[in-house]
């Protein structure tokens, strides 16, 4: 076959791409700024919304609105509308469920500018003649109504052509210049091995709900079992993209396992087990690149906040807890749980001595009257005060999330440790806050009372809310006793 070869940015020249300068958006409700428009579509109703989502797509075709559709695009997402065919959507149909904003999750490698340098490239190989035939075919058909037949009769043809279309073409790298297919040609191969299975792709991604499933029900398992019978046996290897599809709409990846073992998935035992085995190593290989993905994470940040932290961690080991059973590599396993260990030793459990003393400080020093001190370093004071709170309330609170997997990860008796230290702690200043301020004649600090009910507060996370109302009880009776003494 004939090797084209093309610039990086799919071909286009300068002033070469079709239509002349955008014309100006008329009318006040599409010259509204970004936030403004956002806050104004989320309180409309849903047929409403979907209405301007459709403005906005015909107006697309005639001039820029990207602006506008990534406002509207969050909504979107949730509603999953029928939307209007156009080229490059059908071109990207196979992919759907790889498509993210941003590049880099380990499951979803394709991002939506890459699709855009996608179309405009495959469009320069077809060229006009051809695509204006497509674009013909797609105008006949009805968005609302959802004829995916139609979709996937126009696309079957379509998605075999671009597949062979872009194996057979070379890019050209332009010298310093960085290009949309400098990103693209990092996910071509994924894009290529799509387009080529384009038909079941489709057909099992619009057969199955958009999820997260816990598990399929009967018309699902039925979709599955005809798209696994519907490819040879000896060329199983064809409905891996398929199964990291299913793989990525079930809340857990790892039930994929448990559904081929069903007996209700009316496929030969000897598929079975092939598909068995390949699941298996994609979750082993999911899980080694989820391994990687949080350690170049853990050292790009190293003073991320720690609910940010934790956000990161928490996946990360359900992962491997979802994995133990399925036939996931041990190695991995124990390789990723290592990694979220080391991290929570580090950078929860070891802050804990010192996030307390600061925090404990600050609430239990004594009162000084600062109302005649510089405003600007009352309220620096005053904001300080505000984060250390906030920086222990997360420590404390990544604490207690850890050891909901401290088995898991080995570091039960250091969870333990610091759940003890931190509930003593906090205990012993909140009696002594409370007992300082009964004895003296002024505060001991400004506010006894208020600085109580933090403390009370962050016991509540570190020993419950049982052991927090005792507390602060017996607080409130010492102070209640004081102020009659006072009086």
């Amino acid at each position: 076959m004939e090797q084209r070869i093309i610039d990086d940015d799919g071909g286009f020249a300068a002033g070469e791409r079709t239509g002349g300068a955008a014309p100006a958006m008329t009318g006040d409700a599409l010259q509204l700024p970004p936030q403004e428009l956002a806050a104004r579509v989320s309180r409309l109703p849903t047929e409403r919304f979907l209405e301007v989502y459709r403005l906005y797509e015909k107006l697309g075709r005639q001039t820029d609105v990207m602006p506008e559709m990534s406002v509207l695009r969050d909504r979107l997402v949730r509603l999953r509308p029928r939307r209007a065919p156009t080229f490059t959507r059908l071109l990207c149909m196979p992919f759907e469920d790889f498509i993210v904003r941003e590049t880099g999750g380990t499951s979803a490698p394709i991002s939506r500018r890459q699709c855009r340098t996608l179309g405009r490239l495959v469009t320069r190989l077809m060229g006009p003649t051809e695509v204006a035939t497509v674009q013909r075919q797609l105008a006949a058909i009805d968005p609302v109504a959802g004829d995916d037949h139609a979709l996937v009769d126009v696309g079957g043809r379509i998605w075999s052509r671009a597949a062979a279309l872009l194996r057979s073409t070379r890019f050209r790298r332009r010298r310093g210049r960085s290009t949309g297919a400098d990103s693209l040609r990092e996910s071509l191969a994924l894009i290529i091995r799509c387009l080529e299975s384009g038909r079941i792709m489709v057909t099992l991604g619009s057969g199955l709900p958009r999820g997260p499933l816990q598990d399929l029900d009967r018309r699902g398992k039925a979709l599955l079992s005809r798209t696994i019978r519907s490819v040879p046996e000896d060329g199983l290897s064809r409905l891996r993209l398929p199964m990291m599809l299913l793989m990525g709409r079930l809340e857990s990846p790892a039930r994929a396992v448990s559904i081929l073992q069903d007996s209700e998935l009316a496929i030969s035992p000897a598929t079975r087990r092939a598909l068995l085995h390949m699941t298996a190593d994609m979750l082993t290989a999911d899980m080694a690149q989820c391994r990687i993905a949080l350690e170049n994470y853990l050292g790009r940040h190293e003073r991320a906040p720690l609910p940010e932290l934790m956000a990161r961690i928490e996946p990360a080991v359900r992962k491997a807890r979802d994995g133990t059973g399925a036939g996931v590599g041990h190695e991995a396993m124990t390789a990723l749980l290592a990694v979220s260990a080391a991290a929570i030793r580090e950078r929860v459990l070891k802050s804990i001595p010192g996030r307390l003393k600061n925090t404990l400080a600050l609430l239990t020093a004594p009162y000084v009257d600062d109302a005649a001190g510089d405003p600007d370093r009352v309220r620096a004071g005053q904001q300080r005060r505000i984060e250390d709170m906030m920086a222990m309330e997360h420590a404390l609170r990544a604490v207690v999330a850890a050891g909901h997997d401290a088995d898991m990860l080995g570091i039960q008796s250091e969870v333990r440790a610091a759940v003890a230290q931190a509930s003593a702690a906090l205990e012993q200043a909140c009696q002594g806050l409370v007992s300082s301020a009964a004895i003296s004649s002024g505060p001991a600090t400004a506010d006894p009372r208020g600085c109580m009910m933090i403390l009370v507060h962050l016991i509540e996370i570190v020993a419950g809310s049982d052991r927090a109302d005792r507390i602060r009880i017996d607080c409130e009776t010492v102070l209640e006793r004081a102020g009659q003494h006072a009086a």
